[in-house]
């Protein structure tokens, strides 16, 4: 998925949000997640595009159509990656407040 294609693609599916995830203090990755996973924004040569800032992502992302994300931070993504099957992770969001926030909430399955 090419970040032209993020607009359209979430006026078209309803269950589709883009994700900014904190990979490490200078790195963030965009992704476009809906019912079928998770994917990666990636340029024009299929590389995954990687931002040195959240803003460069935010700036890149209302350029190309899209006005609302979700933030994924470095610790929650951190414990994503090494998740127990026995956990489950719900991803919580709450861009209505002052300051946006986002974090998971780990349930026992």
């Amino acid at each position: 998925m090419q970040i032209k294609q993020l607009a359209p693609q979430l006026a078209l599916d309803a269950t589709a949000i883009v994700e900014l995830h904190a990979i490490d203090p200078i790195v963030y990755v965009l992704y476009l997640s809906n019912s079928l996973g998770r994917q990666p924004v990636r340029d024009k040569k299929g590389k995954t595009i990687i931002y040195r800032s959240q803003n460069a992502a935010r700036k890149d992302l209302l350029d190309n159509g899209v006005k609302t994300f979700d933030f994924v931070h470095m610790t929650a993504y951190d414990e994503i990656v090494g998740m127990p099957e026995w956990l489950s992770l719900i991803h919580i969001s709450e861009p209505t407040r002052p300051l946006y926030i986002s974090y998971a909430v780990f349930c026992l399955k």
